[in-house]
Parts: C-alpha cells; sequence; structure tokens
C-alpha cells in the first residue's frame, strides 16, 4: 500500500471515529483555524524560486485550513489541508499536511500516528505557521520553501514525552519518529532535475530520526539537537529518455539553541547534511553541506517587531570542490519587520543580502545565468483566525 493510499485510509478511520461522537460535544470541542497570505518578490539581479522576481513577482500565495479535535482527555485527532502557488512551483495544488491520531498516555509516553510533522531544528514543525515567527522567509539553507512538504512531515509516527530532571535542573523533552517520506514531483527538488534532464517520477523512501532538546535552569535557555536519516529511491526516473534507477540517501544532524527573554528573542543553528545521489550510475555523488544561522528579533510594542539574521550554507553541489564557486555557497543576510495590525491581519517586509546561488535558484529561468550577489525584496501580507 503506497503512502497516499495509507494516509486516506487513515483519513476516513478519522471521519469514522468522529461521526460517533456526540454531536453536541463534537461542536464545542472541535476547533478550526486557518490562514491566508500574499507575497511580493523583487530581486536586483536572479530571478528567485522560479518566479520573474527580477520584474517584481505576485506569484506567491499560501492557504491552508485544519482541524483539531480533543476526543478525550488522552486521544486527540487533527489535519490540515494545505495550496500554495510559488512561481511554477505546486501550482495551487492541495495537499494533505499533516492527519493524525494522537493518544498521551501521561506526561513521559505519548504516539502520534498518520501523516506527522517532523521535529527538527527550531522551525521544522512550525515553518507552515507563517503567523507564529516574523520572517517572510526562514533561512533557506535549513528550511527551503520550495520543498516545504518534503520537509515539513512524514507518514508514519512520532513517540514523544518529558522528563523534569532533579536538582532543578530543568527539563528534557524528547521525541523519536519514522516512517516513510514521499517525493512531491511538483516541488523544488523534482523541478531543479527536471530542468537538467531527468523526470523522477514517483519518489520516496524509509526515514528515522530523533529530536532532544533540554530547558535549561537558565530562565530562557534551551537547547537542542536532531538526527534524521533518509533513503529516498526513484525506481522508474527518465534520464535522457531512458529508464534509471534513482537513489538518494542523506543524513541530517542538527545542533540549536534558543534564548529568550523580554522583548529579545535570540536563536542559531548549525546543521550538518551529507548526502549520496546517483541516477543509473554505478558509483555515488557524494555533497557534504556545512550549514548555520544565527538570529535576532527584539519586540518593540506588542503590535512592531523587528528582526535580523545572516545564514552560511557551504556545500558541493556544482561539480567542483571549490569553496570559492558561487554555486557551491550562500551567504545571506536578511533584515526583518513585521506589523501586526489587529488580531486577524499582519504584514512582513524583508531585505536580503545574498552572496553565492547555492539556493533558490533555477536554470530555467534564469536563461542568462547567475549573478554572483542578488538582493532580494520579499514582502507577505496574511490573514489568520
Amino acid at each position: 500500500m503506497n503512502t497516499h493510499a495509507r494516509t486516506i485510509l487513515f483519513g476516513a478511520v478519522l471521519t469514522v471515529t468522529l461521526a460517533g461522537a456526540d454531536a453536541e460535544s463534537f461542536w464545542h470541542r472541535l476547533q478550526v483555524h486557518g490562514s491566508a497570505s500574499q507575497g511580493l518578490l523583487f530581486s536586483s539581479n536572479n530571478n528567485w524560486f522560479t518566479t520573474d522576481s527580477s520584474h517584481a513577482s505576485g506569484a506567491w500565495t499560501e492557504g491552508s485550513l485544519n482541524a483539531s479535535l480533543p476526543v478525550t482527555d488522552h486521544f486527540r485527532l487533527g489535519a490540515q489541508v494545505h495550496s500554495y502557488d510559488l512561481g511554477q512551483i505546486s501550482k495551487f495544488r492541495p495537499s494533505l499536511d499533516w492527519v493524525f491520531g494522537d493518544y498521551k498516555f501521561n506526561n513521559y509516553f505519548g504516539v502520534r500516528a498518520g501523516r506527522v510533522k517532523m521535529p527538527m531544528g527550531l522551525f521544522n514543525d512550525i515553518q507552515d505557521i507563517d503567523t507564529v515567527y516574523p520572517w517572510a522567509l526562514l533561512p533557506q539553507s535549513v528550511y527551503p520553501p520550495d520543498m516545504r512538504s518534503w520537509h515539513l512531515a512524514h507518514t508514519g509516527f512520532v513517540a514523544y514525552g518529558e522528563l523534569r530532571l532533579p536538582a532543578h535542573a530543568g527539563a528534557v523533552s524528547w521525541q523519536g519518529y519514522g516512517g516513510e517520506r514521499s517525493q512531491n514531483p511538483h516541488e523544488g527538488y523534482a523541478m531543479i532535475l527536471g530542468q537538467e534532464g531527468t523526470i523522477l517520477g514517483n519518489a520516496g523512501g524509509p526515514t528515522m530520526g530523533a529530536d532532544l532538546r533540554w530547558t535549561t535552569p537558565l530562565a530562557g535557555l534551551l537547547v537542542g539537537a536532531s538526527y534524521l536519516k533518509t533513503n529516498m529511491t526513484a525506481p522508474h526516473a527518465l534520464s535522457e529518455g531512458e529508464v534509471v534507477r534513482g537513489t538518494v540517501r542523506y543524513v541530517t544532524q542538527d545542533f540549536y539553541a534558543e534564548f529568550e527573554k523580554g522583548r529579545l528573542k535570540l536563536d542559531a543553528e548549525f546543521n550538518i547534511e551529507p548526502s549520496w545521489e546517483k541516477f543509473g550510475t554505478p558509483d555515488y555523488t557524494y555533497n557534504p553541506s556545512r550549514i548555520w544561522y544565527v538570529m535576532g528579533t527584539w519586540r518593540l510594542t506588542d503590535k512592531l517587531t523587528t528582526g535580523m539574521y545572516y545564514s552560511s550554507d557551504l556545500g558541493f553541489d556544482a561539480d567542483t570542490r571549490d569553496r570559492h564557486d558561487p554555486g557551491n555557497y550562500s551567504r545571506e543576510t536578511a533584515l526583518n519587520v513585521r506589523c501586526d495590525l489587529n488580531r486577524h491581519f499582519y504584514v512582513k517586509l524583508e531585505g536580503h543580502y545574498v552572496a553565492g546561488y547555492a539556493n533558490g535558484f533555477y536554470p530555467a529561468n534564469n536563461p542568462q545565468g547567475l549573478a554572483r550577489v542578488s538582493r532580494l525584496l520579499a514582502t507577505r501580507i496574511g490573514f489568520t483566525f
């Protein structure tokens, strides 16, 4: 049974469960939320994310609707439908971001199963909630918006819990997970391969990982680490008109810290991600990468927040090991301001200065080649309820 079939089956089980619930209790407990946003991308040189951003592009629209239901004190259900358009990516194709049942036995142990979010780093499992962070674009080397669904969730389970440490040493929360990931053929990785002459086709494979975070005795300080391993296969990929077997293996090791005090919030993340890839050839191509960022935000007022981050990505995806090749690195500085107009509407305005072009660019909409340095203005207006 493939991933989509399992997800549909799980959704059917949830529907039957809900149908059997008491109607009055159901409507009292059910929580429904949604969001919609419209963005604008305007860049000085290179076109970003398959958009025509060098001439200003509004092809950046997103919307989602989610529902959650605490069936009992220990068991809850949830689901989210999402649709977006980013240049030529996705084109408003609806998808089921997540759908799960969650049973919490006690504070030490719980299990969530279905299509569930993957705990990875500081932002991965909340990147679909645009309202909770000020950034129009999170650091793209770790949270690429053109590969959103691949990073956000998998079909399987997450086990979780929390332990209070003795002697006022804080608390440790843990999550471990396993299952299967599937590659969206209308998102970034598949589209890049397609522009290079390889049609990925159906692709996916097993994944497993864990996340451990310590809420330290120092008020406001959290540190943590994540681990992820994925083996993806594309058994019927097409390369130069011939059917080939594609295999991609990679491991992610992520280390992070967060400090919050008063109006100040500081975040940092360091990511090691070696990968191995082959399509029809006997040998793997090895692509190591080292990624890190530091960011800070300051809440000026209850409605106005400003922030800055610097992100560095050094990888070897340009068929060379030249650290000075702009195809092998991306160094990004972002300045941001967010204004919450009221409880439902918000606006984000962000400027990016990027040296190198390892992230976010596609050959097909940059036919004249890529400039070494690019500037990007990203703005986003959103609505949530």
